[in-house]
């Protein structure tokens, strides 16, 4: 039996992954035919034994037809819905998203970038 998460806990890369895919009504096979992925990668990466690149997560985003960056803006929105925590939120969030793109093979330039993007979205959501 699957534990409940609390309300403020952050999904993994691979529960989103998991959530769009059961969403789309899609299984991990058609997953994988649309991607070029192996279904037991996406297996993998669903159960969090596995980090996608930041190539697999665009990949599986068009394959889904989800606009790209949905699965970060996802994580701030997480972050943005708790009132009296949402900086702390936010700042949580952000560190989990730029921890999670530190481990991709992504030079400190593309990081950087991604980190400004992030914090302008995460601004902009917060200002909703």
């Amino acid at each position: 039996m699957k534990k409940d998460k609390p309300a403020n806990d952050v999904r993994t890369w691979g529960e989103k992954i998991a959530a769009y895919r059961r969403q789309s009504k899609m299984t991990q096979m058609e997953l994988s035919l649309r991607t070029g992925i192996t279904r037991d990668q996406i297996s993998r990466l669903e159960r969090g034994k596995s980090q996608p690149k930041l190539e697999t997560i665009i990949l599986i985003e068009k394959a889904l037809n989800i606009p790209g960056w949905s699965f970060i803006e996802e994580s701030i929105r997480e972050a943005a819905q708790y009132k009296g925590q949402q900086n702390e939120e936010k700042s949580k969030i952000i560190t989990h998203i730029m921890n999670e793109l530190s481990r991709r093979n992504l030079t400190v330039d593309e990081l950087q970038i991604i980190e400004k993007a992030i914090l302008c979205m995460a601004d902009s959501i917060h200002h909703v």
